[in-house]
């Protein structure tokens, strides 16, 4: 198995907001689901029509989150940070080894969407392919863990790789295992193994310094301003100006639901002000910082300009200069909304700081001079919101650093390559054939336990 570059290995990294799945060696996650469309019966959702009495169940999301929307950064600082639903976690990923027919030998099967036959031959085919589904896994699993460094019990790094762990090796009993952090592929994936990894997801920015291929822990930084925040912002800025706000899911309905105040509700209305957030109403990110952050005075929010933006269900939506400017309080100094500062979990690695000054920080955290200056000029942004217009350039034109350190920031052209980094690290990862002596082994696991994969996983 040494040197070998054909495992037929199977990738998943299942984030804050969307799971990514697919098979080592491909440019490309084939299997892509929301991690938030989980009911009770372990059915992913797969679209925004269904009915709200429908309960919601997040993995990356702390049950402290689930029962209002609110727009204080500070309690999305422990979202993505580890998995708190493992059943919702073990629901995702049994969808995807389904879809994925992960559990045959034959490498790149789908399965078919209907198994109606016409004949008996055809009929008994169907029968012993179905027979598959309670077989163990026979392909290698490299799962994508956050990488956070919360000392809490309850995101204990250690716990999380045990529990992956015997998740795969007991319930799924999968031939090999890696567990690989995302900063470090995400690395992987840009093509370098030392550099400044600037995470831009829905639950939060985070950044986290690569060294050799080893994540620094302790300069790692991040706090709650994300995409999820965003959206809750703009859908405060909408019910502000007394407008009827109905998600796609009440389109035909009649009369208000009762389940507004749901789970499923929040996400569907977090949906809908997603799109807008993407869409052209969005200015791009002003290379110096403005003289005034959004939403911050009552009078700058009632400026409108003369678009407006349609709802799905027809409305029109009047946009406010402050809602195309949303995208500034990623380095605001203040956030909107809040009259007194709130507290910050007693951690490190947690704060509520713009992101300019969280890069400032992580980079000043690494002790060794020439490796925070090799570290400074390899900044590489990844993450859903890396998409943001002049992102590169408005972060770059914050960052004041000494002569002798000279920052670079580094992003691919392509947003898919953005988005999908982990996976794509992962990936590659797989398929090289040094990598081949570092999985777990089934026979490894049975002797020495969880235990051997918390000291061989980074």
């Amino acid at each position: 198995m040494y040197c070998g570059d054909e495992t037929g290995s199977f990738v998943g990294d299942v984030g804050s907001h969307v799971a990514r799945f697919g098979y080592g060696g491909d440019d490309a996650p084939r299997y892509v689901v929301s991690s938030r469309g989980v009911d009770a019966s372990g059915k992913v959702l797969s679209s925004c029509y269904k009915s709200p009495e429908t309960e919601i169940r997040t993995v990356m999301q702390p049950p402290s989150m689930k029962d209002a929307p609110g727009i204080d950064p500070v309690s999305y600082l422990s979202q993505g940070e580890c998995v708190y639903d493992w059943d919702a976690y073990q629901s995702v990923w049994e969808q995807a080894l389904e879809r994925m027919m992960v559990r045959h030998a034959t490498k790149h099967r789908s399965r078919p969407v209907s198994l109606k036959t016409k004949n008996a031959e055809t009929k008994n085919e169907a029968i012993d392919d179905s027979t598959t589904l309670d077989q163990p896994v026979v392909h290698p699993l490299l799962l994508v863990a956050p990488g956070c460094t919360d000392l809490a019990s309850a995101s204990n790094q250690r716990k999380q790789i045990q529990q992956m762990t015997e998740l795969c090796m007991e319930t799924w009993q999968c031939p090999a295992l890696f567990v690989a952090p995302t900063p470090m592929l995400a690395a992987f994936a840009m093509g370098r193994s030392t550099a400044t990894v600037v995470d831009l997801g829905a639950g939060g920015c985070r950044v986290t310094p690569v060294v050799d291929g080893l994540v620094l822990k302790q300069a790692q930084r991040r706090n709650g301003r994300g995409g999820d925040w965003l959206d809750h912002i703009l859908w405060h800025a909408a019910l502000s100006q007394q407008a009827t706000l109905r998600p796609r899911y009440q389109i035909r309905q009649t009369q208000p639901s009762a389940g507004n105040h749901s789970a499923f509700h929040r996400w569907a209305m977090q949906d809908m002000f997603r799109e807008f957030r993407t869409s052209e109403y969005m200015w791009p990110l002003s290379l110096t910082p403005p003289t005034t952050v959004p939403f911050s005075s009552p009078s700058l929010e009632d400026i409108t300009t003369p678009l407006g933006y349609q709802l799905p269900d027809g409305t029109t939506l009047n946009v406010s200069q402050d809602m195309c400017q949303v995208h500034e309080l990623l380095f605001s100094e203040s956030t909107p909304f809040i009259e007194s500062s709130a507290t910050i979990p007693p951690c490190t690695t947690l704060s509520n700081a713009p992101l300019h000054q969280l890069l400032h920080e992580s980079l000043s955290a690494v002790g060794d001079v020439p490796v925070r200056k090799e570290l400074a000029s390899q900044i590489i942004l990844v993450g859903g919101m890396s998409g943001v217009s002049q992102l590169a350039s408005a972060l770059s034109s914050r960052l004041h650093w000494p002569s002798a350190f000279t920052p670079k920031i580094h992003c691919s052209l392509y947003l898919e390559e953005r988005t999908s980094a982990a996976w794509i690290g992962g990936s590659i990862l797989t398929s090289l054939g040094s990598f081949q002596q570092l999985w777990l082994s089934q026979a490894e696991y049975q002797e020495y336990g969880s235990t051997l994969a918390v000291q061989r996983f980074p």
